[in-house]
């Protein structure tokens, strides 16, 4: 489900986004009769409406979806703007996900990927980084489907988990990271 449909790939389309109707009536159509749904909801500064209304529309139904949101700022720093027509701001679904989180209901990824490394870069960033981990998942997924054919779900549920607990623990670690970076840095101003 992309917000704007197939066109919004290839042409920026930024108003589809904040259309937090349409998001509950394309995650609707798409799923419905569905018994068992992983719902990835991407939204780079946790901010969209399309993207918030279709989490809030899976958690009211754990039963049938497992909800995954992934974005790349800290959960502290979601939009907390109101959104036009709805009583709900994308801080409030990161707050209401949260303890689910906690409890293995849902999952929030959002790996820290650093400063612009070519200014106005924000898409092409986030997006290649969405693309790196939404592989990673998949790539592992189907091999762990391979050896396992019942408990999909389940596999991809782990697989999620276990990618957001090597982000919780790189956070932990930011001091320790940062410095290798500059030692990094360093070395490759000095030719070495």
């Amino acid at each position: 489900i992309c917000a704007g449909g197939d066109p919004a790939l290839f042409v920026s389309r930024e108003a589809p986004e904040d259309n937090w109707r349409a998001g509950i009536d394309r995650i609707q159509q798409v799923t419905a009769g569905a018994k068992h749904v992983l719902y990835i909801g991407i939204t780079c500064g946790f901010s969209a409406p399309f993207i918030a209304s279709q989490l809030e529309y899976c958690m009211d139904r754990l039963d049938v979806f497992y909800p995954v949101l992934l974005g790349f700022n800290p959960t502290h720093l979601a939009r907390r703007t109101p959104i036009e027509g709805w009583n709900k701001v994308f801080g409030d679904i990161v707050d209401r996900m949260l303890p689910l989180v906690a409890s293995g209901q849902a999952a929030i990824i959002n790996p820290v990927v650093g400063p612009e490394g070519v200014t106005g870069s924000t898409r092409m960033k986030g997006g290649s980084a969405t693309k790196i981990i939404l592989e990673s998942i998949f790539t592992a997924s189907l091999s762990e489907q391979t050896r396992c054919q019942e408990g999909t779900i389940q596999v991809l549920r782990d697989l999620v988990w276990q990618y957001q607990e090597a982000i919780r623990y790189t956070y932990l670690n930011v001091q320790g990271l940062a410095e290798v970076v500059k030692l990094a840095g360093e070395c490759l101003k000095s030719g070495g």
